[in-house]
């Protein structure tokens, strides 16, 4: 089985890298000359046309690292085309194109999945080992932050850009649809993509925080579970070592002072780029659903949706 990959760009190129780690490039297909007449480019295959992959029988699957607002047409063309789809989030850039393109996959019989790339984290498996095994106790409050300085985009505004994988952890850790969404955002550089929001969340009595903005002055990606007994605390952008801290915690009710006890948890260190794509080639070869097929990404994608309305 081969995989060809469309779209050489910012993300494209991790993509090019774990594909041809795994030996598994067929082939790039990609639209700009500079990309494609590049000299460190020169050993790799690139298709002219779309139909050229489509009718390659050796090609089974693609995955898709093009522009958020091309998703829904590249996705389609490929799964009617009868080929799995390997699509990065997010899914597409409105919930109905999201629902149509779930339905052409399952037409087609055809796997759909889609990149959430915290899912094939080791440390996020880490802490859904940790929270099933009530380490923390019962789950109180959830907040997320991803922030930095990144590239403003012009068809997908910051909601859709960065909280897809916190959306989506949170849904996974609660295994259900929120009972509660509200969100609020500001519109910085222009007044038609918001540049920052914030997300609350609410399942039954808990409640999730989630906050990203491309104008903040310094790049954070943190998670914080705050559980009955304790709390967990992710910080993706520190050594490996030291991404997960444990805090146990107990309220003394003589004083309700705080008694504390904090350890870093060890994980095996693996890419989870890597691991998303053994993933794909797994439940192909098995005929298996994706941990992100689309059917559970619409979740997320109705949230976007409904959050998308409330910031207008």
């Amino acid at each position: 089985m081969t995989i060809a990959l469309i779209g050489l760009g910012n993300w494209g190129k991790n993509h090019l890298r774990v594909l041809k780690k795994l030996n598994l490039l067929a082939g790039v297909y990609e639209i700009n000359p500079k990309i494609k007449n590049s000299k460190k480019y020169s050993n790799i295959v690139f298709f002219n046309k779309k139909e050229d992959i489509a009718i390659n029988e050796k090609i089974k699957a693609v995955i898709i690292s093009t522009p958020a607002e091309t998703h829904y047409e590249v996705a389609k063309f490929f799964l009617k085309n009868g080929k799995h789809v390997l699509l990065e989030k997010p899914m597409c850039i409105n919930y109905t194109d999201a629902l149509k393109l779930h339905k052409i996959s399952k037409k087609n019989k055809k796997i759909l999945m889609v990149g959430h790339l915290l899912q094939y984290h080791p440390c996020v498996k880490k802490i859904f080992q940790l929270i099933s095994q009530k380490v923390i106790g019962k789950i109180k409050y959830i907040e997320s932050r991803r922030l930095g300085l990144g590239r403003i985009r012009k068809h997908e505004n910051i909601l859709w850009s960065f909280a897809p994988h916190d959306i989506n952890l949170v849904c996974s850790i609660f295994k259900k649809f929120p009972d509660t969404i509200r969100t609020i955002g500001s519109y910085i550089n222009n007044n038609k993509v918001a540049d920052a929001t914030t997300t609350h969340l609410k399942f039954g009595k808990t409640f999730v925080n989630i906050t990203v903005s491309w104008l903040h002055y310094e790049k954070v990606h943190q998670l914080l579970i705050v559980g009955k007994k304790g709390m967990i605390i992710f910080d993706d952008l520190i050594n490996w070592g030291k991404k997960i801290k444990l805090v146990r915690y107990k309220i003394l009710k003589r004083d309700n002072s705080i008694k504390s006890e904090k350890k870093f948890i060890k994980v095996e260190e693996s890419e989870p780029l890597l691991n998303q794509l053994k993933h794909f080639v797994r439940c192909i070869n098995n005929n298996l659903e994706p941990l992100t097929s689309s059917r559970e990404v619409i979740k997320t994608m109705k949230i976007l949706k409904i959050s998308t309305n409330q910031i207008k």
